[in-house]
């Protein structure tokens, strides 16, 4: 982006000089213009060294992603409704989460009658 910038106002630059031999006062009117238009400090022109290289390190990271789009599509598509049946499964294991007490008792109690019926 600092390049085609770069290179637009060399330009711009050249075509205001030639205009200068032309019509003198209009080159140097459109000369402020140019000035005002390019200045960063009105128009933020320039990109933060740190902000180039997030977005190129974004970007790589980003590279094969295309690869994989239908693939997580097709993943989303399936998992479309999982939030709705979350909240039950939630409960479920909770439920399940106190019932290993209850095993215990049904575990002694099952060997009680084996015991009683004479099983070993």
């Amino acid at each position: 982006m600092t390049e085609s910038f770069e290179s637009f106002f060399d330009e711009t630059h050249e075509a205001l000089a030639e205009l200068a031999r032309i019509a003198p006062e209009a080159a140097a009117t459109l000369r402020v213009l140019v000035a005002e238009l390019t200045d960063p400090r009105v128009h933020g022109f320039g990109v933060d060294p740190d902000a180039a290289w997030m977005l190129q390190s974004a970007a790589q990271d980003l590279r094969g992603l295309e690869d994989s789009a239908g693939t997580l599509r097709s993943a989303a598509d399936k998992l479309r409704g999982l939030e709705d049946s979350a909240n039950t499964l939630r409960d479920a294991a909770e439920e399940l989460a106190g019932s290993a007490h209850l095993i215990e008792q049904l575990t002694y109690a099952a060997k009680q009658l084996r015991s009683a019926r004479g099983d070993y």
